[in-house]
Formats: C-alpha cells, sequence, structure tokens
C-alpha cells in the first residue's frame, strides 16, 4: 500500500465515517464505530484495509495517551469484509 493510497482510503471511507467525533467520543461509544463499520464492510471489498487502519488509529491514540486504552480493539477484528465475501461466493457460483 503506497501513501496516496493510505491518505486515498482515510480521504474517502474513514474520515467520513468518523470525521465528525472525537477518538475519545468514538473509544467511548463502541456501539456506534461497530454499526459504522459493518456498513463499510458491506459496501467496501477492501474492508481490511479500512478495519487496520482504524484500529492503528486508536493504538496510536493509546500511545499518544489521547484515550487510555484502546477499547475497540478486539471488537473491530470481529466485523468481517461482509462485501469481499459476497463477491467471492458470487465468484464460485
Amino acid at each position: 500500500v503506497t501513501i496516496d493510497n493510505t491518505e486515498i482510503v482515510f480521504r474517502k471511507h474513514i474520515l467520513p465515517m468518523f470525521g465528525n467525533y472525537s477518538i475519545n467520543f468514538l473509544n467511548q461509544n463502541k456501539q456506534i464505530v461497530l454499526n459504522l463499520m459493518t456498513a463499510k464492510a458491506e459496501e467496501y471489498a477492501n474492508f481490511k484495509v479500512i478495519r487496520s487502519y482504524v484500529n492503528s488509529i486508536f493504538d496510536w491514540a493509546e500511545e499518544l495517551e489521547y484515550i487510555e486504552s484502546n477499547r475497540l480493539s478486539k471488537s473491530i477484528k470481529r466485523i468481517k469484509a461482509s462485501k469481499k465475501i459476497k463477491l467471492e461466493e458470487a465468484k464460485d457460483e
């Protein structure tokens, strides 16, 4: 993944999802993050990249002491890339 691709993922996918919220608010309100991420998983085939970046954001926020701990890590990892799964199933049919 190049720097340009990373910037595109943030600009087109992550910021529109979470840009109106603070890191601390999202870390305290897990269900909002899960709902937004689940919806994104259904529309974006390369969801694993987004999931990885979002998790990294919260890990860095913890490292920099913006949040006490990354409360979302385990939950985010459980969200499946449903769009990609559907595409693969359709290809196998």
